[in-house]
């Protein structure tokens, strides 16, 4: 029977093991990147560096996708902050805004038109003059440019928040106007 030598491990092989999730990581986030920011992942000077340097299309939207709401939770939790995006498509963009009770929204105004469902907890919402009560189950639209804030937080907010990227629609003038 030989005996076993515990010889150190050569470098690659903790590097082999570690690169599929890299991959992964570096793949993934293409379909959070605003398909216009997908060049900040190739320095503009490359080509002129390297013939070598492959440049990759843009990522195309994929056909679908499937969320669980616990999970969606979960990483904003741990993500320390109060909104998380996960959808970021060429023409939607959506994620989860969290507001505890008693907080300020501080948002300004969006150049997007902008969807809310209260998933839960309570408060007021205003845009522009009008004032509404909010609530689990509730469904706020604001159009874009338009000032809206959720104010008197009673209850801790979780919202589900959907942005339409696609340019508004024109009359036959090509004003935007109805």
């Amino acid at each position: 029977m030989k005996a076993k030598v515990d010889a150190p491990r050569p470098k690659f092989v903790a590097a082999k093991k570690a690169l599929p999730w890299f991959l992964v990581v570096l793949l993934s986030a293409g379909w959070f990147l605003d398909r216009s920011d997908v060049s900040l992942l190739t320095p503009a000077h490359a080509e002129t560096e390297s013939p070598a340097v492959m440049h990759l299309p843009p990522p195309a939207d994929p056909p679908s996708e499937g969320y669980q709401l616990a999970n969606l939770m979960e990483r904003l939790e741990a993500s320390g902050r109060n909104y998380l995006p996960f959808i970021r498509v060429s023409t939607l963009h959506a994620g989860i805004y969290s507001l505890p009770a008693e907080a300020v929204d501080r948002q300004q105004p969006h150049d997007e038109d902008e969807l809310y469902y209260i998933i839960k907890g309570k408060s007021k919402f205003t845009a522009g003059d009008e004032v509404y009560d909010v609530q689990p189950g509730t469904i706020l639209y604001v159009r874009a440019e338009v000032a809206h804030h959720f104010h008197d937080i009673e209850e801790d907010l979780d919202i589900v928040v959907f942005f339409s990227t696609a340019p508004p629609e024109t009359d036959a003038e090509g004003d935007g106007e109805e």
